[in-house]
């Protein structure tokens, strides 16, 4: 069950490449054989369905795009030994309603039966899958009693870079990139209650991840935002940013 301290830990990824690109950390840290990772929405949309971001990625055949973008996930954390968990639920872009906190609470505990941590997106960037997982996993936790850590998601956390405190380096006085954090993450907690981690690659572990990144060869030109180099730029890619969330008593 979930908050079983014998359990494995339990990295929700909503989309098939977050928790690569937002949890590496996450995933290179855990002993082997202790970690799962699970994608909510990696569900095949129907035949002939085309999302309204799928264009960008140079397609109009979306059930084609999941299938090649599961079989790239399974690529990608194949890399390190890990076989994820694909949830058939449809992303935002598929499907024609929101989808409740609470039901998706049931679904992850359904496919999640234990559990020592789980380890979710912090919604950063409010895309609405995030958000849900996040949400679902918040509830999740409260319920069971369960550790949880929330990780910034890439690549919206650093549409700004990353704040000092992650770097090292002089924080600039006219640049704040964790104020544009701070509103997500006090819908999560109080400041008090959420503890940072940061993380620091050294060239090996952020060659590692890259490699894996590109294994999402159809979403690689878009994550890097064209041009600019979002992913794979050494001032972003060396570092990843989760919060220990401590949860009132009784929440």
């Amino acid at each position: 069950m979930i908050g079983d301290p014998d359990g494995p830990v339990v990295v929700l990824s909503p989309h098939l490449d977050d928790a690569v690109l937002s949890a590496w950390s996450v995933l290179t840290s855990a002993p082997a054989g202790g970690l799962e990772v699970v994608v909510v929405f990696a569900g095949v949309p129907a035949e002939g369905t085309t999302g309204r971001f799928d264009p960008i990625f140079g397609v109009t055949d979306s059930a084609d795009l999941v299938r090649r973008r599961r079989a790239e996930d399974v690529d990608a954390l194949g890399r390190i030994g890990i076989v994820p968990a694909h949830l058939d639920l449809l992303d935002d872009q598929y499907r024609t309603r929101p989808v409740a906190a609470a039901e998706l609470a049931e679904v992850i505990g359904d496919a999640v039966p234990r559990a020592s941590v789980l380890v979710a997106p912090a919604g950063i960037g409010r895309h609405p899958d995030h958000v849900a997982v996040r949400d679902a996993a918040l509830a999740l936790a409260d319920r069971a009693g369960t550790g949880l850590w929330l990780y910034a998601d890439l690549p919206y956390a650093t549409n700004l870079g990353w704040p000092s405190w992650v770097t090292g380096a002089p924080a600039d006085p006219h640049l704040v990139p964790e104020a544009a954090w701070a509103r997500v993450l006090g819908e999560v907690a109080d400041p008090a209650d959420l503890e940072p981690v940061a993380t620091r690659f050294d060239d090996e572990q952020r060659a590692a991840k890259l490699a894996a990144a590109r294994c999402y060869v159809s979403q690689w030109p878009s994550l890097e935002g064209g041009p600019h180099a979002r992913i794979s730029n050494p001032a972003i890619s060396s570092f990843e940013v989760r919060w220990g969330v401590r949860r009132p008593q009784g929440a």
